[in-house]
């Protein structure tokens, strides 16, 4: 039985922006997975969000990272993984012993997000 993780690429704010490669990722039930982001940013502290997003379900936030002294940039929510790493410009994911429940899309992105931008908006709003 095989996982498998699909990758797409989301785009920030002018100067800011992700990439994520390979486009999918394959391997055995039990294995850890490691899902690549690279990243470029004008922000001198940028935040990201993994996300993961089953087919017909809307995406669900899994792991938020920033630059953290206190954490030495290292977050773990559960079976997932991160590490900022500033200087390599990268913030891969991992999954630890993937299982086919894990099968899904899963999503890098960079502070502002949507949902960050809808938030503001709403309280000008009021």
């Amino acid at each position: 039985c095989y996982s498998r993780v699909g990758f797409q690429k989301i785009l920030g704010e002018l100067g800011d922006s992700v990439f994520q490669s390979p486009p999918e990722e394959t391997d055995s039930e039990g294995h850890d997975v490691l899902l690549h982001c690279n990243f470029t940013t004008i922000s001198t502290s940028p935040y990201f969000f993994w996300y993961r997003q089953y087919p017909n379900q809307p995406p669900q936030n899994i792991l938020a990272a920033y630059k953290s002294a206190a954490e030495k940039n290292t977050f773990i929510s559960g079976k997932f993984l991160t590490v900022l790493m500033d200087d390599n410009k990268t913030v891969p994911l991992k999954i630890a012993a993937v299982a086919f429940r894990d099968r899904a899309v899963y999503y890098c992105a960079l502070s502002p997000t949507l949902f960050w931008a809808e938030l503001h908006l709403q309280r000008y709003k009021k």
